[in-house]
């Protein structure tokens, strides 16, 4: 674990439900890691009556190491998969958590369970490959120290040093794909393959590295937030699912079929009047001006939002300043940012321009622009941040002032 942490002095969260693996993790860093920088981090799902419960007793427990707790409560969607829409929301606290690039999280997955992915996946379609031992997650990292060892030694060791834990009777539900797995499948597999586990990390490991040289002859651009179309385009078309795959994986995002992943490739050979896209487990995959984008789904926004010249405004989305300097626009009342509706137009260069041109010739992707701040005042369309500002009456002088927006999603 000491390994798993080099080179950082940032906070250290333990994902920490109080069952048996994650008990474990956090005894373990409790001593590894200063307290200073020690929290564990509980997600209440609401899925069960004893939640409630089962919060109050990890807070408990990690009082007892010494440890700092911090808990959220999700809302996880009634439809679809709820495995999957319980570790979305789970996921998205573990990034807003990690709000800096020293952060780290620690999750406590197992060798068992490096296994049993593997073969989930599979069974979906989704190819032979496993859980990362470290990828990015928010601004920091997501670390798995424990993905190397076997669960039968967590057990030891918590019976060694008189550890309790809870049950979540969830793990037994066989309708869960994963405990099918787990209770079922795995088992019967073992009874007549005994090797099966390690015939599947093996698998894993192999793909890994075949992976690793596509990786490498990719020029870095597989980690880039946009994919550009010509390192596709690059490598042969059987190799180009595995590309898209590799990239989306390095974005930190849950993936599609492997069938889902070949007929979006084939649809990006269409015409640029089509509009080919890839749906996710979280937003989707859209092409424009031959560049691959993350969708994300839209921020939740209000109307307006006031700010002050100079001034901050934190968005769900970003962070928007009013910065003074010697040539941008004036105050013509009182500032607010609002978002667009349509028919906007703004007198930039002693031409008045459409926003929607503004924003076409700027590149900002269609699915940004009604997400995009503009910056008004009494008399209209002041700013547009990154692209145009309102001339200035050269008649009037004082103040001037500049929109930035730095965008976090």
């Amino acid at each position: 674990m000491r390994r798993a942490l080099d080179g950082t002095d940032g906070p250290v969260f333990v994902g920490f439900s109080g069952g048996l693996d994650s008990t474990v993790l956090l005894h373990v860093a409790a001593v590894v890691v200063p307290t200073a920088r020690l929290a564990a981090l509980h997600v209440d799902h609401g899925l069960h009556p004893d939640s409630a419960h089962w919060r109050a007793r990890c807070e408990q427990v990690a009082a007892g190491f010494g440890v700092r707790f911090v808990a959220r409560t999700v809302a996880v969607a009634a439809r679809g998969s709820i495995e999957a829409a319980a570790r979305a929301a789970r996921y998205r606290v573990f990034g807003e958590q990690l709000d800096h690039r020293d952060a780290r999280l620690l999750l406590a997955h197992h060798r068992d369970d490096q296994a049993e992915t593997i073969l989930l996946r599979l069974l979906q379609g989704r190819g032979v490959y496993g859980m990362p031992a470290t990828r990015t997650l928010g601004a920091g990292l997501l670390v798995r120290p424990l993905l190397d060892l076997p669960r039968s030694l967590l057990a030891e060791y918590a019976v060694a040093e008189r550890l309790e834990w809870l049950e979540d009777p969830a793990n037994a539900d066989l309708a869960l794909d994963r405990n099918y797995v787990r209770h079922v499948l795995l088992p019967g597999l073992e009874a007549r393959f005994p090797a099966v586990r390690a015939g599947l990390l093996h698998a894993a490991t192999e793909r890994h590295a075949d992976e690793a040289l596509l990786r490498a002859g990719s020029g870095g651009a597989l980690a880039a937030t946009e994919l550009p179309l010509a390192v596709l385009r690059a490598a042969p078309p059987d190799e180009r699912p595995t590309r898209l795959r590799l990239w989306l994986g390095a974005q930190g995002r849950a993936l599609p079929s492997r069938r889902a992943l070949v007929a979006f490739v084939r649809q990006l050979e269409a015409g640029h009047d089509r509009h080919p896209r890839l749906d996710l487990p979280q937003g989707r995959v859209e092409r424009y001006r031959e560049r691959l984008w993350l969708v994300d789904p839209p921020p939740a926004l209000v109307p307006s939002y006031s700010i002050a010249a100079p001034g901050r405004l934190a968005l769900p989305h970003g962070v928007l300043t009013i910065v003074p300097v010697p040539d941008g626009f004036e105050c013509r009342g009182a500032l607010c940012v609002r978002f667009r509706t349509g028919g906007e137009r703004i007198l930039t260069g002693g031409v008045h321009r459409a926003l929607k041109d503004l924003l076409q010739a700027a590149g900002v992707p269609p699915w940004l622009r009604a997400s995009r701040p503009l910056v008004f005042d009494g008399q209209g369309l002041a700013a547009v941040p990154g692209i145009a500002v309102r001339d200035a009456d050269p008649a009037r002088p004082g103040a001037r002032f500049a929109a930035h927006w730095q965008p976090t999603r």
